[in-house]
């Protein structure tokens, strides 16, 4: 997925690999790689990790939109959804 709208100039991948246990779905760690922004993307992950949320409370969650910064749907949301109950 990209790291803002399609649309926006500058739009560019992000690729997001989330390490959950098997059976709790809690999110032990995030790797993520890709275009400008990507690193600040790793912060709401440590709050994730910190009050050990699971992969289904994490892709819930409301982050702020606007076109230069993330498109509708963020990669983070569609990486935590991703993840099989």
């Amino acid at each position: 997925a990209g790291n803002h709208a399609h649309y926006y100039p500058g739009h560019g991948k992000v690729t997001i690999k989330l390490v959950v246990d098997k059976h709790s779905k809690v999110i032990l760690g995030a790797q993520l790689i890709g275009a400008v922004g990507t690193a600040l993307r790793v912060n709401p992950f440590v709050v994730a990790i910190a009050t050990k949320m699971t992969a289904s409370e994490f892709g819930g969650l409301d982050f702020g939109y606007a076109p230069p910064f993330a498109s509708t749907w963020d990669v983070m949301h569609i990486a935590a959804n991703a993840v099989k109950e």
